[in-house]
């Protein structure tokens, strides 16, 4: 007796839907689906938003992404947008979340003075100083939630607090926390990014 084989499906051609069932069905399979479909496209707009020098950042982040997915795909609901919009916003907020743990905790670290020569040191606190208040000044200007948000997450040392706490402390709902934060973030990498980059070209 001659076993039917599984007709192979073609990720490129394939409904958003069709691959989200796959994923159901099989997570590992629906991850190769998703990374061979949705790779490449998501990836292009990524290293032109945040460098040709991120490109393995950002392979990692886009990986991570399409691996969130596959872990709840039934968060994903296609009367909302497509599934490659879908992923590259979970992706781009992953990036946006790293750059801003890197801004606040490991360009100009504390202790740096126990790693570095008392010259290095003299010229690397000016520009901990500078960014310390380029980073209250932009926080100052977002708006009162937002604001609130990027605070509670810098005090939990840059990592982000419980959409679910956050809401319940603010007296809001989950969602404004998720919808909020993002913006907070995508305001804070575009205003400090040029100054970012200027502190650290020189930077021992």
């Amino acid at each position: 007796m001659v076993k039917s084989r599984t007709p192979r499906i073609d990720h490129q051609t394939v409904s958003d839907q069709k691959i989200i069932d796959l994923v159901l069905a099989n997570p590992q399979e629906g991850f190769d689906a998703l990374l061979d479909r949705f790779g490449g496209e998501i990836k292009g707009p990524l290293m032109e938003r945040f460098g040709g020098g991120e490109e393995e950042k950002i392979e990692s982040a886009v990986g991570e992404a399409i691996w969130k997915v596959c872990s709840k795909p039934e968060m994903y609901q296609e009367s909302r947008g497509q599934l490659r919009s879908y992923i590259f916003r979970i992706a781009e907020n992953i990036l946006i979340d790293e750059y801003n743990r890197a801004w606040t905790f490991e360009a100009f670290p504390e202790g740096v003075e126990k790693r570095h020569a008392p010259e290095v040191v003299a010229e690397i606190e000016p520009k901990r100083r500078i960014a310390r208040d380029a980073l209250n000044d932009a926080i100052k200007r977002l708006p009162p939630l937002q604001r609130k948000i990027i605070r509670a997450d810098l005090a939990n040392n840059g990592e982000s607090v419980s959409a679910k706490d956050l809401a319940h402390r603010f007296q809001t709902s989950p969602t404004s926390i998720y919808v909020s934060r993002n913006k907070a973030r995508r305001k804070l990498m575009d205003r400090l990014t040029p100054l970012m980059k200027l502190l650290t070209r020189s930077k021992a």
